[in-house]
């Protein structure tokens, strides 16, 4: 069993080269990917969760998350700028980035300052891939027929 999400998703990666879901093993791509995956589940995963989607945390400690996920938010905004993909592809990366800054608007987490991160979540929303995926689990209305 594999119970972290960056392990999962190079699994995943593996299990299906021909997608080029992470880049070729042995380059320096591969390691910006994994650097990517490791700063999404450290920096951001988890200052979202657990501390912003519990009621019982204490203010103190959830303005001090916020301030901290801001400051993280902000590298991310000036990495984004003028890239549609935080690799050269979309892939692995894109998709663990797109979950959790999505948790933004469920959590009510204003990303107003951020313009390359509201393009960037755009522009993954609308690949049919994802938009099948957040409608199979209820984030997105079905569309009409």
């Amino acid at each position: 069993m594999l119970t972290e999400v960056a392990a999962i998703l190079q699994w995943v990666a593996e299990q299906a080269p021909a997608s080029h879901l992470l880049p070729p093993s042995g380059t320096l791509e591969l390691q910006r990917a994994r650097e990517w995956l490791n700063f999404i589940a450290t920096e951001l995963h988890k200052g979202f969760s657990p501390w912003l989607w519990h009621k019982e945390t204490e203010p103190a400690t959830r303005e001090q998350v916020v301030q901290k996920l801001h400051t993280r938010l902000e590298f991310v905004d000036r990495y984004l700028t003028g890239r549609d993909t935080v690799l050269d592809r979309f892939g692995v990366v894109d998709a663990y980035l797109f979950t959790i800054l999505n948790w933004a608007g469920i959590l009510r987490f204003d990303l107003s300052a951020y313009p390359a991160i509201h393009g960037y979540l755009g522009r993954i929303a609308a690949r049919p891939a994802v938009r099948a995926a957040l409608t199979a689990e209820g984030l997105l209305k079905a569309e009409a027929a």
